[in-house]
């Protein structure tokens, strides 16, 4: 990595801390790039450079997670396993999920986790999907917004719990609701 290549991603950083920082105290829609900047101790100039708003900055960031997470539990087949590398991540990204979990639901960040984690596990919403057994869609969804709820109580009542121990709540729901699904479509 050259020198103007450090340079930029030390950049960028330096705006997503800021970025995250600011979302603590306020939504994202509230943040102006002058604020950001100032923050940042950056020009507008630069900031101009890589992102066209706050928002774009925090696609990118949210974007950054998840790809670290599926690049994480890629090839890996071990739910338990899976839901032990997600705890982990957030637990080491836990500014960022507080500010995304407690943004409003229909907010792009949060709408963005669920559906990269669909189109990851499920193929997206198109005929090509990988999965047409009668029922597990709905199940699978059911799951996905369930896990959210619990990790989203778990983030925001300040990680009371073991990021293990959350795991296997998850697994052991997921689980469930699987082998429920087998003696209904039996």
């Amino acid at each position: 990595m050259n020198v103007e290549d450090k340079r930029i991603k030390l950049t960028k950083l330096i705006l997503k801390d800021a970025l995250v920082e600011l979302i603590e105290t306020k939504s994202i829609n509230e943040i102006s790039i002058t604020e950001l900047c100032r923050s940042a101790n950056i020009n507008r100039s630069t900031f101009y450079k890589y992102y066209s708003s706050p928002q774009e900055l925090l696609r990118e960031l949210t974007k950054e997670f998840i790809n670290t997470i599926l690049e994480k539990v890629r090839g890996i087949e071990d739910v338990d396993r899976i839901l032990a590398i997600v705890c982990d991540e957030i637990l080491k990204n836990r500014a960022f999920c507080i500010v995304v979990l407690a943004m409003d639901e229909d907010s792009g960040a949060q709408k963005y986790l669920i559906s990269s984690l669909r189109n990851a596990f499920l193929g997206g919403d198109n005929e090509s999907s990988k999965v047409h057994i009668r029922g597990y869609r709905e199940a699978y969804f059911f799951n996905v917004y369930g896990a959210h709820a619990i990790i989203k109580n778990w983030v925001l009542t300040g990680f009371q719990e073991d990021s293990v121990f959350i795991a296997k709540i998850i697994n052991h729901f997921v689980i469930s609701v699987i082998t429920s699904l087998q003696t209904i479509i039996k």
